[in-house]
């Protein structure tokens, strides 16, 4: 969702409201307005809109001219947000002279409220999940939502914004952490999002939040963590009236912190029923997906299966689902099924101007790995080896050796826990700990291409010498995999 004034435009459904009510919005303008968008205030030439949105016709500047003015009518007119660069392109940029805006009620942003992959996707699955945030909410004014990249952080972080810009009379601020860090400091781009004036200091942001009830939204901080605890700790300790909702794949760790773990969608049994296929969570998203791509799939009892094995293989992860149900509805539910983890891993993102770090399943979960340290990387590249659920105590033997003694292994798991890359389940009688599907996938591959001397494409060198230290290790011991939960 991005926010120009009294305009809201979703890229994600192709739809823009005013005040509110929906405006319709020719598609070239449209394509237009989308160009601007994801130049982020750069310049976007008469070149580049001829490339984008008459890609096989040639037409004259007149047609770039009629669009632009039905966008320049509906952002503010000439002194608006759209600015002519003579002879060059156009620039969607603040208006200089802007007015101080309008507080009440309303959610602000110029960085996205959502990846541009995303949009705002139907939260059916997440009413507990909701409830739950609301709650923390109540309870602490720090909450970090947190789990494993394409988990669905942002877009519930995007629900509860709203629930708390209607129901708690707050203003929203959303900060993309991911699409401005490290370019940025954390400051610039918070100061950024709140439209402060003047250089990006601490007390200018503290300015621009003045006494008013604030939430700040910052997503995907996972990078940017140890910056973003300071600064909200700075102006927690300055201003008691601003809330924080992070979205995390770790939390910030800061006193009075909240987290809620993001569940994946809940996927249907093995001996489920076609109705109790259908009210799967995870279901659902790939059904929807499907339509979106212009497939509808069959709800026969036979596909109703084999749709719910694919959404047990892929965890209920709904980045995963999106992705593979976009595969299907191009070359069917069976082809997919019968790919191997690392081919799903592979599946590029159909979605134009799609972020790196979602453009495949294997991508998302580099952007993670990359994030660990040295002895986390390791440890998990052992820990691949344990199909299913594991016992700490089989992690241990497995994952320890000479030079990595049973402490270390603890230390690492809890640390891998705490970044999302290993879950956790069950209390103190049945606690065990597994990786998700694709993660193992992905540690197995890396470390099969690094034997056979080859080298992946987003992997950091520094990968290949902590893979060959894990593969040098003690032998792998048999074990006993806990029982399934």
């Amino acid at each position: 969702m991005y926010r120009f004034d009294q305009v809201t435009v979703c890229l994600d459904s192709r739809e823009v409201w005013v005040d509110g009510d929906p405006h319709r919005l020719s598609t070239r303008a449209f394509d237009i307005l989308e160009l601007l968008i994801h130049a982020d205030g750069g310049l976007v030439t008469k070149h580049d809109i001829m490339r984008v949105v008459w890609p096989h016709t040639v037409v004259g500047d007149n047609n770039i001219q009629v669009h632009i003015s039905a966008l320049r009518k509906l952002l503010g007119g000439k002194q608006g947000w759209i600015k002519t660069c003579a002879g060059r392109g156009y620039r969607l940029v603040r208006p200089a002279a802007e007015p101080s805006p309008q507080r009440s009620g309303r959610i602000h942003t110029f960085v996205p409220a959502t990846p541009a992959w995303r949009g705002q996707p139907s939260l059916s699955g997440r009413e507990e999940a909701i409830a739950d945030i609301r709650a923390l909410l109540a309870e602490g004014a720090v909450v970090t939502l947190a789990g494993p990249g394409g988990i669905g952080k942002t877009a519930v972080a995007c629900e509860i914004s709203r629930y708390a810009v209607s129901d708690l009379d707050v203003e929203a601020y959303f900060v993309d952490l991911a699409a401005h860090c490290p370019t940025v400091s954390v400051m610039q781009a918070t100061a950024w999002a709140l439209g402060a004036a003047g250089p990006a200091r601490l007390e200018e942001i503290l300015r621009a939040v003045g006494e008013r009830k604030v939430m700040l939204i910052f997503d995907s901080c996972e990078h940017v963590i140890g910056e973003l605890a300071v600064l909200c700790l700075s102006i927690r300790a300055r201003k008691p009236n601003v809330a924080v909702l992070a979205t995390s794949r770790e939390p910030l760790c800061i006193p009075d912190e909240r987290i809620y773990r993001v569940p994946a969608l809940n996927v249907p049994a093995p001996d489920a029923s076609n109705a109790e296929i259908l009210m799967a969570g995870a279901v659902q998203m790939f059904l929807r997906t499907g339509e979106a791509m212009g497939s509808a799939f069959p709800l026969d009892s036979t596909t109703l299966h084999r749709i719910a094995a694919l959404c047990r293989r892929l965890d209920g992860i709904p980045l995963a689902l999106e992705l593979a149900a976009s595969r299907a509805a191009s070359i069917g539910i069976d082809a997919v099924l019968s790919d191997a983890d690392d081919l799903l891993l592979s599946i590029r993102n159909r979605l134009r101007y799609v972020t790196r770090r979602h453009s495949t399943l294997e991508a998302s979960i580099d952007w993670s790995y990359q994030l660990l340290d040295e002895a986390e990387r390791i440890v998990l590249s052992r820990l691949a080896r344990l199909d299913g659920w594991f016992e700490l105590a089989s992690a241990c033997e497995l994952a320890a050796c000479e030079s990595f003694d049973i402490k270390a292994v603890r230390d690492s798991i809890a640390g891998l826990v705490s970044k999302s890359m290993i879950m956790t389940r069950g209390g103190t009688a049945s606690e065990a700990w597994s990786l998700l599907g694709m993660v193992r996938a992905f540690m197995l591959r890396y470390a099969a291409r690094i034997d056979a001397g080859e080298s992946l494409e987003s992997a950091s060198a520094a990968a290949e010498p902590i893979l060959a230290h894990a593969r040098s290790a003690q032998p792998m011991r048999s074990h006993t995999n806990a029982p399934a939960l």
